[in-house]
């Protein structure tokens, strides 16, 4: 995702409701191989 650091505005929202960039990551990343593996089958 284009601009999207651990120092974006994002990042900073997340943070501030107590969602750390790294659980972000991992939950992106997560989704995006749920939906690869749908789409796969």
């Amino acid at each position: 995702l284009p601009g999207f650091t651990d120092i974006s505005m994002y990042a900073k929202a997340l943070a501030a409701i107590g969602i750390g960039y790294s659980k972000v990551i991992d939950v992106l990343i997560e989704h995006a191989l749920a939906r690869h593996a749908a789409r796969k089958s």
